[in-house]
């Protein structure tokens, strides 16, 4: 998706000043939709998108013109913790953050252990304070000394699609086969199966534009019911009907979201526990308002306000950093050498591997 073909909408009250730039994040190494839904979500107050950020090499950003590139940094952090801090011409808002205490895909490492290591934080104080997308983070920000907030999912703000309701529409969308079934037995209304994951599409023009497009079926829609966090807030904004099911392993990561939803148990739901009536869905709860008008006039301010960085002085930070990040990088690769061999029968599966403490050389 190119710069040229970008026409964003501009939030009410968002302004841009003659110098500044504006970077969008991209998604080069992910199946989930979801990702660039969220990356809509930003480019609505965006009055020009100058450069695509690639959310898992942040650290690797470095403008033509060395013109630093306003960020708004919502989403998940991160599958690729070895690539943090952000480059020194990123002036990122993290805004809707969440910071995963999983594995990352790649190298292994865990994000909260990296962003918020005693080496590392300094640099989310300095950007602080940091706009939570749910509880758990706003958690370990505090605990780790960075201010912080619940700012709820910049998805929230989205703007229902221009498209007429159907009320003969119900979406699902990845929700197991027995679930989907079920829903079917309980009304004749028409029903569609959508995924936010899919292998098949890489090119970044046809992932946006497939987001756009589960964007307008949910705006459609009579009633929705999901797994997926960013089709039910999406819904949720664009005043669509919602029912969240609880799947997820990962349950901390909708603290305090999933208490602006109606959501329930998947197995609850089977049992006929849960009393939603996709033929006639109770309203939305309607509290995310509050979040939703916050998150517009803290983003459209930060959008109209100049670049708040020196490249050289966060160069210098990065570099400081760099020594911890190679030092958890070659644990990780132990470990996973150890694991190997473990795989192969050479060491005993109880064999444990032994490494020093990180030391800082000041």
């Amino acid at each position: 998706m190119s710069a040229q073909k970008t026409k964003p909408q501009v939030a009410p009250g968002s302004m841009m000043t003659s110098a500044s730039k504006y970077g969008l994040f991209s998604y080069r190494d992910t199946n989930n939709i979801g990702d660039e839904i969220q990356s809509v979500a930003a480019r609505q107050f965006l009055p020009t998108v100058d450069s695509f950020i690639e959310r898992e090499e942040m650290d690797q950003f470095c403008p033509e013109d060395l013109i630093p590139r306003k960020l708004i940094a919502n989403g998940w952090y991160m599958h690729a913790p070895e690539h943090w801090p952000p480059s020194a011409y990123l002036d990122p808002l993290f805004i809707s953050m969440h910071i995963s205490q999983e594995p990352g895909l790649y190298s292994g490492l865990c994000a909260s252990k990296i962003l918020l290591a005693p080496q590392t934080v300094d640099y989310l104080k300095t950007r602080g304070p940091i706009g939570a997308r749910d509880e758990h983070t706003v958690r370990i920000l505090r605990a780790a000394g960075v201010e912080a907030y619940f700012s709820g999912c910049l998805t929230l703000t989205l703007e229902r699609r221009p498209v007429e309701r159907d009320y003969d529409l119900v979406v699902v969308v990845d929700l197991p086969l027995d679930v989907i079934s079920f829903i079917r037995e309980k009304t004749k209304k028409n029903i569609i199966a959508v995924k936010h994951c899919d292998l098949n599409i890489k090119e970044q023009d046809d992932r946006f534009q497939l987001a756009e497009v589960l964007l307008g079926i949910y705006s459609k829609a009579h009633c929705v019911v999901t797994s997926r966090l960013h089709c039910a807030l999406p819904s949720l904004a664009m005043g669509t009907p919602v029912l969240l099911l609880d799947f997820a392993q990962d349950q901390y990561r909708f603290d305090g979201l999933r208490d602006l939803l109606h959501h329930a148990d998947a197995q609850d739901f089977l049992k006929g526990l849960c009393r939603y009536d996709v033929n006639h869905p109770p309203a939305n709860k309607g509290m995310h308002e509050e979040l939703r008008n916050k998150l517009r006039e803290r983003v459209s301010a930060f959008v109209g306000a100049p670049v708040q960085i020196n490249p050289t002085q966060d160069l210098a930070r990065q570099l400081r950093t760099s020594e911890f990040i190679k030092w958890e990088l070659s644990k990780a690769l132990k470990r996973r050498l150890h694991e190997a061999k473990i795989f192969r029968g050479e060491v005993p599966a109880s064999a444990s591997v032994k490494g020093r403490e990180y030391v800082t050389s000041e």
